[in-house]
């Protein structure tokens, strides 16, 4: 280390003199010296410029914006050393806890244009499921205050639930449940007025619409006459009329919003629909291959065309249809499948006695109103979002935009791990919380982007560990709602390109990284306990065999200047999606006293070791 005293290089190691450093630093750093460490005022404390130059460019890895002469003039409190352009160890210490030596200073992050010219489904987009809510799924109350305080975290994608109002205009709500109701143009008004005031960068409106056409027409009117010029009504790139078409970039829709919904089709697709008073089953052939989607609480609803499917209700299973031979008898109720036409089963189950469970109407017969439809552009809702990743499925169509709840994407990626990547990198595709989060949790997204998936909604009134993780994500571009995925999703260079499985335990041709992070200290981190006995919890978060637990050991009656100086070294296959999170906890009662998660790209390289280079 370079901050030593003269006499102490003498009589310590290397090793004992970076101890007694870590340990003075972590002392100091208690506001007015409260620890009582005489820190001296004698020339053998100081760094002189050369010092100070050789610390920041070996121990921090580091280019300061500031030179040595700026450090000695900006942190220095001694008038003496200052003349002389010397920095005390006080000084010192007042210079590492400045911001701009933070260990990830995600504050100070902006997003970059030049990184904003890639399709929009090469990138993460931060998205809201049920945006309206204040919280419970069920009886929560509804404000159109929470549209604004989400635009205002960056979030890209929002969610309007439609349903036909009393009144003759439509409202928002959780239909089927005591949530409260709030007016669909208050919603448009604030979120046009909130829209790009975070993040410039493209806004999508993900509409479950339960409306009728009459008010649906008048959805349509007020998305025109408050949205104006900046809804996209029509393509408007070439790339959007090639034989192979991709999406925009986000820099070439700025503060453009655009609609996700279902798009009026030119052709109806034919079934066969059984008698029966509810439907159990839906097969679908995609690609010569036979699919099932079994409903599990399925109503007696029947829908005219295929499109009727409403991804939000949508209570589906994915499996696969075992192969019929001729011969082969049907179970009671189910019909084989022999083209590329929906086939609709019966309500009834095996057994002649079975019913079908009631609980609500999965699959309405809504159609789109034209007007409506004609503002869907860019994101048109596909209901075949399972099929989609299936074997042998075709290329899906880079405007259509796919959805899935978490169990059903969960299911797919398990059984089909290399298959969503290749899809993704063309098509935007949504997963969003399963119906059983009642009370606004939310799964982990990280299993989602790490197969490819955009648009991994989440419950933002909820602040649990995966909203956190979201936020850590989306810092890294300060917030703008849009992060390039890792080049493995989308460079056709990319030695794992098109066959990146995130459930392998080793990838060919990539050496795994090797973190070394170093836990020394922490400041004033349970006031109202001085004596209370803390450790630390590092958990990594990523891919499945990225994860990992430690734990430092126990610093006993200190929460003022707790000191741990424990050091951790784990291996990361695939560091693009590695998230760090520490977590402070009292050991009497085990409660969380404080907590930080960030990605790892974004942790600063730097220690007070001349021979380790990996990030600190």
């Amino acid at each position: 280390s370079k901050l030593t005293v003269a006499k102490a290089k003498a009589s310590l190691s290397p090793l004992a003199q970076r101890a007694q450093i870590c340990n003075a630093v972590a002392v100091s750093s208690i506001t007015a010296n409260s620890a009582g460490l005489d820190l001296g005022h004698g020339a053998a404390t100081v760094m002189g410029q050369k010092e100070i130059a050789s610390f920041l460019e070996l121990q921090q890895e580091d280019v300061s914006p500031l030179t040595p002469a700026e450090v000695v003039d900006r942190f220095e409190q001694s008038a003496d050393f200052k003349l002389k352009g010397f920095l005390s160890f006080e000084g010192f210490c007042a210079f590492l806890q400045d911001t701009r030596n933070f260990a990830a200073p995600v504050e100070q992050n902006k997003w970059k244009e030049e990184i904003m010219d890639h399709p929009l489904s090469h990138y993460f987009i931060a998205s809201s499921h049920n945006t309206y809510l204040c919280g419970h799924q069920l009886k929560g109350e509804s404000s159109v205050d929470m549209y604004r305080q989400v635009l205002l975290t960056g979030c890209r994608c929002i969610e309007l639930d439609c349903h036909d109002g009393e009144n003759g205009s439509p409202v928002i709500y959780h239909g089927m449940t005591l949530t409260s109701k709030i007016a669909f143009e208050s919603a448009v008004e604030a979120i046009n007025q909130f829209a790009f005031v975070k993040s410039p960068l493209p806004l999508v409106l993900s509409i479950e619409n339960h409306c009728s056409l009459p008010q649906q027409q008048k959805m349509a009117a007020i998305f025109l006459r408050i949205f104006g010029d900046r809804l996209v009504k029509n393509f408007l790139f070439e790339s959007d009329h090639d034989d192979d078409p991709y999406l925009p970039s986000p820099n070439q829709l700025k503060e453009k919003i655009l609609i996700k919904n279902k798009k009026l089709s030119t052709g109806i697709v034919s079934g066969v629909v059984s008698a029966g008073s509810g439907i159990s089953s839906v097969t679908r052939t995609v690609g010569g291959r036979a699919w099932v989607l079994k409903n599990q609480n399925s109503d007696s609803g029947v829908p005219e065309d295929d499109e009727q499917f409403d991804e939000e209700d949508d209570e589906f299973d994915f499996e696969e249809e075992k192969k019929d031979s001729p011969d082969t008898p049907h179970p009671p109720g189910v019909v084989a499948s022999g083209s590329s036409a929906a086939t609709l089963a019966t309500g009834a189950e095996a057994g002649p006695t079975k019913k079908p469970t009631i609980r609500r109407s999965i699959l309405q017969s809504v159609h789109t109103n034209e007007r409506l439809s004609d503002a869907v552009v860019q994101a048109q809702a596909a209901a075949k979002a399972r099929a989609a990743v299936g074997p042998n499925a075709t290329t899906p169509l880079a405007h259509q935009v796919t959805s899935m709840k978490e169990t059903s994407a969960k299911q797919v990626f398990r059984r089909f791990p290399t298959a969503n990547v290749p899809c993704s990198e063309k098509q935007l595709q949504r997963v969003y919380p399963g119906g059983m989060r009642i009370d606004s949790s939310n799964p982990n997204p990280i299993s989602f982007w790490c197969f490819g998936s955009q648009m991994v909604a989440l419950n933002y009134q909820t602040e649990d560990v995966s909203l956190i993780i979201n936020q850590a994500l989306f810092e890294s571009t300060g917030n703008c709602g849009y992060v390039l995925k890792p080049e493995v999703m989308w460079n056709k260079l990319h030695p794992l390109h098109s066959r990146f499985n995130p459930l392998d335990k080793d990838f060919d041709n990539i050496p795994a990284a090797i973190v070394s992070l170093q836990i020394i200290s922490g400041q004033f981190l349970c006031l109202s306990n001085p004596t209370a006995g803390l450790m630390v919890e590092l958990e990594v978060q990523g891919l499945p065999h990225d994860c990992a637990k430690f734990k430092t050991p126990i610093s006993n009656r200190n929460s003022l200047n707790p000191i741990w100086y424990e050091t951790f070294r784990f291996q990361l296959h695939f560091s693009e999606l590695a998230f760090l999170r520490f977590t402070v906890i009292e050991v009497s009662s085990y409660h969380t006293v404080a907590q930080r998660t960030i990605l790892l790209s974004e942790l600063r390289k730097g220690s007070l070791s001349c021979c380790n280079n990996s990030p600190q």
